[in-house]
């Protein structure tokens, strides 16, 4: 009897490991797929690398009235003299949104320079340019106010000229002091 159930017992044992062995098995293939597939779409990668045909991806833009096969965001821009030389007059920081709004409204760089829409933009741009500048409280350190020890010595020996105020005379007499010592 104890025979019997030993070897039933084995025979479940094998059931479950081969059950798992399958199990294994079948995780495995899905692996070496997966590996497969990789390795597949690195080496087309590298491929296109090497050959510099790589894919463009295709913008998507809304449709506007084309010429021919192109559309007109697609075109390099033709400048004339006269637009190149209104753009030399426009800060850098502007450029890009004076280009954008001239071709919002269909013009040239150089009507939109002299379109009055444009120049009040413009002018208000270098107005709050100018403001930011001037109010500028960044990281700047700013002198104090209290002159050093060296310079009150200065004043008092050349113009005779001694401070009134507390702190200063007790500077001048340390700047005094230090100086009889070196």
């Amino acid at each position: 009897m104890d025979n019997e159930k030993e070897i039933e017992e084995s025979l479940n044992t094998e059931e479950e490991e081969t059950s798992k062995n399958d199990e294994e098995q079948e995780e495995e293939k899905d692996f070496k797929t997966l590996y497969e597939n990789q390795k597949i779409r690195a080496e087309k990668a590298e491929k296109a690398l090497k050959t510099k045909d790589v894919p463009k991806v295709e913008k998507q833009t809304p449709k506007t009235k084309q010429t021919g096969n192109e559309s007109d965001e697609d075109k390099e821009p033709n400048y004339s003299i006269k637009d190149i030389r209104s753009l030399n007059k426009i800060e850098d920081d502007d450029l890009d949104d004076f280009l954008e709004i001239s071709k919002k409204f269909g013009l040239s760089p150089s009507e939109a320079k002299e379109n009055k829409d444009v120049q009040a933009i413009l002018s208000n741009r270098t107005e709050l340019r100018k403001t930011k500048e001037a109010t500028s409280t960044g990281s700047q350190k700013r002198g104090s106010n209290e002159t050093s020890g060296k310079k009150l010595l200065d004043n008092a020996q050349v113009n005779n000229k001694v401070p009134e105020d507390d702190k200063s005379i007790a500077e001048l007499t340390k700047a005094r002091l230090f100086r009889n010592r070196t």
